[in-house]
């Protein structure tokens, strides 16, 4: 049965962590050290689960985007290559500047994908890594595999016996939830295809 709030925070009590279980402030403090706890593995690496892509006409508006992996012009099967906004100001002067093809996309707001030169018409497919949305109803699931979701339990104990000052209780709570994230490299790597196919993937052509 996969692990919802309200199981993390049964597990995140059962460590010695009851005192928190009050129905108020302290539940509702158990509630961030859980969802910082998931953030924390979220940010950790590229997980599979966390990838996603999604296709619209530029600007592209993403409210989950993370970490942009790539961005194709879809029409003409051309890649654009990042530049900052500051860059484009820079070296260009006008945002609002148009052409025939863009070749470039900067990122506004954390979450718009914007081609330049900018075309009206242009379709764009974005490929990133998803930010987790925090869990807030009892039901709520994390995104990654159900089960590694205790990873987020040995961490969320870390941050609480940080806060209590208790560093053996939180240097034990760390290591478990360390041994949990090595867990999820060694699938990541396995889930994505293998190291072979990594290889490959980034260009090593030499047969």
């Amino acid at each position: 049965m996969a692990l919802t709030l309200a199981d993390l925070k049964t597990y995140f009590f059962a460590r010695g962590l009851d005192f928190m279980n009050d129905g108020g402030v302290g539940a509702t403090r158990a509630t961030r050290f859980i969802n910082d706890a998931m953030h924390k593995i979220d940010d950790a690496e590229k997980w599979a689960y966390l990838q996603a892509s999604t296709t619209g006409t530029s600007p592209v508006t993403v409210s989950d985007l993370g970490r942009v992996e790539s961005v194709v012009d879809v029409a003409n099967l051309v890649p654009l290559s990042y530049m900052s906004r500051e860059e484009v100001t820079d070296y260009f002067a006008d945002l609002s500047g148009t052409g025939t093809y863009s070749r470039w996309y900067y990122v506004t707001g954390g979450t718009t994908i914007n081609a330049f030169p900018v075309n009206s018409s242009i379709t764009l497919t974005v490929r990133y890594t998803k930010v987790s949305p925090d869990l807030v109803a009892d039901s709520d699931v994390p995104l990654m595999p159900d089960r590694f979701r205790m990873g987020i339990v040995d961490y969320a104990a870390m941050l609480a016996f940080r806060e209590s000052n208790v560093p053996d209780e939180a240097q034990v709570a760390q290591q478990a939830g360390d041994a949990v994230v090595e867990r999820m490299r060694e699938w990541n790597v396995l889930v994505q295809g293998g190291v072979e196919s990594q290889l490959i993937s980034r260009g090593s052509w030499d047969w």
